[in-house]
């Protein structure tokens, strides 16, 4: 089942939505009309500012993070009526590759490395293109653990070889001296 035909269900407020049904998605709309949007989108007086910095506060993030989201609409082709629920989605994006980010702390440097360029990207991004981008580090770390995970094994089986032969030659070499 594809996400389009999964049921979708629009919550006004801010945290936390529910969905009912196998594989239901909820949307959690941060309650600013289409207008609030808009004049976000547009705004580059102080006075928007403020505004930029009690949106971030609301959604617990930065107000870097939220000019990001606002450029994102405005680049956007989305009709803009849509731009509130389209706000909430990108925040939600935003949200869960932070949380997904925060959950990981390799010792490996090398996965140490990506994870951090990832969390460089998510901290200033501005365009849909640098959140894809740092869903794909996430997968290049991914990658670089399946393939330690592979020589690893490989390395496992190695020695099991060497254990085996090892047994061979000592049982040979007891054989022999019975």
């Amino acid at each position: 089942m594809v996400e389009e035909d999964l049921p979708r269900q629009v919550a006004l407020g801010s945290d936390i939505a529910q969905a009912l049904g196998p594989g239901a998605i909820a949307t959690v709309n941060i309650g600013l009309s289409f207008e609030q949007v808009r004049e976000l989108v547009q705004a580059t007086s102080h006075e928007s500012q403020a505004k930029v910095e009690a949106l971030s506060r609301e959604l617990n993030t930065t107000n870097e993070a939220v000019t990001g989201f606002l450029k994102i609409i405005n680049a956007s082709e989305v009709p803009s009526e849509k731009w509130p629920q389209m706000l909430a989605e990108i925040a939600q994006r935003h949200r869960e590759l932070v949380y997904r980010l925060g959950a990981l702390t390799p010792d490996d440097p090398a996965i140490k490395a990506i994870i951090e360029e990832a969390r460089t990207l998510i901290g200033r991004a501005d365009s849909a293109a640098a959140y894809d981008r740092a869903d794909l580090l996430l997968g290049e770390a991914e990658a670089v653990d399946l393939r330690a995970i592979r020589e690893a094994e490989a390395l496992e089986q190695e020695a099991r070889t060497a254990k085996l032969s090892r047994r061979v030659s000592a049982a040979a070499t007891r054989a022999e001296r019975g």
